[in-house]
């Protein structure tokens, strides 16, 4: 992992949603999917939008998809991606540090150990999400 770096508060990130416990029927996000990975990790990734095209960001979550098993050691689904600003992550006091694999990923760091204090982060990431189901055309290519 990198140092951290400064991202403009106001630039998407996008986190895929690999469960479709991550958003709801209205297709809002749900804080699960902004819950860091456990101790000892305590991260979250997420992927750069700037710098690249649509049909590139889908590949990217594909991939992250299909390198993700579930309980039946099958590839996970990839529903969408849920976006937000940088900002949001920056207000509740988390880093971000950025990873050469895959293409534009930043981890999301800096997280609280104590879960109340994870799950109100995430409720509030959640709530400013905005949750964009993947197009037909990008569902398997």
């Amino acid at each position: 992992m990198s140092d951290p770096i400064t991202i403009s508060s106001n630039e998407l990130l996008a986190r895929f949603v690999i469960r479709s416990s991550w958003f709801r029927q209205d297709n809002t996000v749900r804080p699960e999917a902004f819950m860091p990975r456990p101790v000892p990790h305590l991260d979250l990734s997420t992927t750069r939008r700037n710098g690249i095209e649509l049909h590139e960001l889908w590949e990217i979550g594909r991939a992250i998809a299909a390198n993700r098993l579930d309980s039946e050691k099958r590839a996970a689904t990839l529903y969408g991606r849920a976006d937000v600003f940088a900002g949001i992550f920056s207000k509740n006091n988390l880093a971000m540090t950025i990873d050469l694999f895959p293409k534009n990923h930043v981890n999301i760091i800096g997280w609280p150990a104590d879960k109340s204090s994870l799950m109100r982060i995430a409720k509030e990431i959640a709530a400013s999400a905005v949750f964009v189901p993947i197009p037909k055309e990008y569902e398997s290519q």
